[in-house]
């Protein structure tokens, strides 16, 4: 296996996903609130609160960024929300090239 197929395939998400993503990233203030949940979802796992008006996930480090979202008016995620969602994304993708890259090492050495 190689580093780069590595790493590839640790950022597998759907096409539907990454065109989100993107839509996220562009328009944060015009993104459903059920589409969002959709992306992070697909980062982070299933929230582990959804049973009230707002969708909270765990995060894989402690403090900020943090991934809260909360249906608002027309059916609209938050865009604050969301640019906070696109924040830890980015940091969970920073997180994961860095240990593909260090797991390329490993290999190369043995």
């Amino acid at each position: 296996m190689t580093a780069g197929s590595d790493i590839d395939t640790m950022f597998a998400v759907s096409k539907d996903v990454d065109e989100l993503l993107e839509q996220m990233r562009s328009h944060p203030s015009d993104v459903r609130f059920t589409d969002a949940c959709r992306v992070v979802s697909a980062f982070f796992g299933e929230p582990r609160q959804a049973g009230t008006s707002h969708r909270v996930w765990k995060m894989p480090w402690p403090g900020d960024p943090r991934v809260n979202l909360q249906r608002s008016k027309g059916g609209k995620a938050k865009a604050y929300q969301i640019r906070q969602a696109v924040q830890a994304i980015d940091r969970l993708l920073g997180l994961r090239t860095l240990e593909a890259r260090q797991r390329a090492k490993e290999i190369k050495k043995s």
